[in-house]
Order: C-alpha cells, then structure tokens, then sequence
C-alpha cells in the first residue's frame, strides 16, 4: 500500500514529474533536491517515493525542509521498481524525468531534455550523457567513454548492447503506460527491460550528447553487487522471450547475451572466492568463465592460483582494500 503524506501542488499543472524512488539514501537526498531546485526549467514536480527505507527517520529528517515543494509517498519495500510506478501512477504531468535519489542533475537537465521531446512529437524517450563519481566525489567518469551512448538506438543494437541508453532519462508518461512500467519483478536490469519494451512497440528513444546527469557508484547500490546484478539480468533475459514476440535473430542475440552473463556472474563469484580465500572455488567459477573469454590475464590469473595461491590472495585482497577492483562493464549502468 502507498500512502502519500505531503503534496504541493496538482500534478496536471506541471508538464514534468520528476522521479525519485528513495531506500537507504537519506545522506544524499538533499543533493539530489537541490539539483532539481536549481533546474533553469521550472514547470515541475517532485515525487519521492520511500520504498520502505530502513532509513527513514533519517530521509524524513532530510526531506524536513523541502516538504512544501515535493509530494512524499510512503509505501512497504518493493524494490525501485515498485517505487517509480507509484510515482508514475500518482503523477498527471505528460512528461516524467528520472532521477535516482543519490544522483543529482545539471541545472540544464529538465530543459534541454525536454526541448528534444518538444521538437519531435515522435520521440518517446531521451537520454543525456552522465558522469559518474564515487560516494565521496572523486573518480569521475564520463559514460560516453566507458560505453557506447550515441550509436542508433534500435531494439537488436541495444538488446546486444552495441548501445547502451543511462537510466536517468526524460520520457513521454504516455509511452511507459503503453508497456506497462517498469517489471516489478526485477531488481535490476530494469531500465534495459523497459527500453526494449517500448523499442519492441514501436517508440522511439534518442541520445543527448551533452553531460546533464551525475550518476553516483557507491558500495551497497544494487549496481556494485556484481554476482546479484548477473542473476538479475538472468532472469530479465529468461523473462524476455515471453514478453515481446523475438525473431530468429533476436532469439540468437538472448542466448548470446545470456551466455556472456554467465560468464560474468562465474567472473564475479570467482574474484568474489577469491577475497575469501577459497582458492578451490574461484579456479573453478573463473575456469568456467574463461571458457567464454579469450583473456590471457583471466588464463594467467588461473595458473598463478594453481602454482602460488597464497602470495596472489594476498596481493588480490590488498587490490580490493584499496577499491582497485575490476568492474564488469559489459552488466551496463
């Protein structure tokens, strides 16, 4: 059940609902705030949304000075999932923009992205490019230089992700009604499911070259449980085929995909053996995903564990102390 606790204003008076599920983020929730208080586009609204936070005597403590200009619902953990399509469900306005609680915007973010709905009635869905940072603001990266955001956003180009589309975009309401919102059932994986969603119906999404969002990777979000993240998207492929009707080609690029997620998740598990010191197990999940791979360093890492596990465990736990860890960037954002 949703309660909604505060509201400022009707959501048919505004032409954009911002988005903002809430769970174990009350340290940043004021940036993220603020980032939408100093947007140069000011025709919107604020939705939160608690998913049954653990935090919430704190994220209310938080939102204490910005109640008047945010509507704030309160609903039983259901995953972010669940805590958008509340959002989505309660919100009127004719556009919907997304932004993550911990995230925070460019102040141009609401009005370049919807200047590109605005000229072409066609478009459903756009996305900027983004920077991600760590929790405490350092290491930041460009995603247009970690993945590709620009190619042809098509349903078999992103499927194969030849093209990956940030989750924090800016979308018609009436585009996501279309599909059904985002899966409930997923955990993560859920914007790549929605996006070939409307894709598959015949939407159109496009890419806004310019940095407009700050996405933030920190220990405990879903995104840095690499194992969990693998599973996810598992049952997101599984899910799949059922959804939406595939050809031939596209069936090929699901086992394709699956296959290579396999091979991350024995990745993860096996570095994740690793740091705890079960050699056993991480030579067989990282065997088994080599077989998928042609790394030499994954190979060699293999024959140092049978020759000299002690002194390379030692080595690998000082690299994880130290945040040197490798991401699997093929698991998207």
């Amino acid at each position: 059940m949703t309660t909604m606790l505060t509201s400022d204003k009707r959501a048919s008076d505004v032409a954009v609902s911002v988005i903002m599920p809430a769970y174990n983020t009350a340290p940043f929730v004021r940036e993220a705030l603020d980032s939408v208080l100093a947007q140069t586009y000011t025709d919107y609204e604020i939705i939160v949304v608690n998913d049954g936070s653990p935090d919430s005597r704190q994220l209310e403590q938080a939102l204490g000075p910005y109640r008047a200009r945010i509507t704030y619902l309160v609903q039983e953990n259901r995953g972010p999932c669940a805590a958008r399509n509340a959002a989505l469900r309660h919100s009127r306005a004719p556009y919907v923009a997304i932004l993550d609680s911990d995230d925070r915007w460019h102040p141009e973010y609401l009005a370049s992205q919807l200047a590109v709905l605005d000229a072409d009635p066609g478009i459903d869905v756009v996305y900027p490019d983004a920077v991600r940072f760590t929790a405490a603001g350092t290491g930041t990266t460009r995603l247009s230089d970690m993945y590709a955001l620009g190619t042809e956003v098509s349903f078999l180009r992103v499927l194969s992700r030849e093209c990956q589309i940030y989750g924090g975009a800016t979308a018609r309401r009436a585009a996501l009604l279309k599909v059904g919102l985002y899966d409930e059932d997923l955990r993560s994986g859920e914007d790549l499911d929605l996006w070939l969603r409307i894709l598959k119906a015949g939407g159109r999404i496009v890419y806004n070259d310019r940095v407009l969002a700050y996405y933030r990777f920190r220990e405990g979000s879903l995104t840095s449980n690499e194992p969990q993240l693998a599973r996810d998207l598992l049952k997101f492929l599984d899910k799949l085929g059922t959804k939406v009707e595939l050809t031939a080609e596209e069936r090929m690029t699901v086992e394709r995909q699956r296959s290579a997620v396999v091979a991350g998740l024995n990745l993860a598990e096996g570095k994740l053996a690793l740091f705890q010191g079960d050699t056993r197990s991480a030579i067989a999940k990282l065997t088994l995903a080599a077989a998928h791979t042609r790394s030499w360093r994954l190979r060699a890492l293999i024959a140092a564990l049978r020759i000299a596990p002690g002194i390379l465990l030692r080595g690998y736990r000082v690299r994880k102390k130290l945040g040197a860890g490798q991401r699997l960037r093929e698991y998207g954002i």
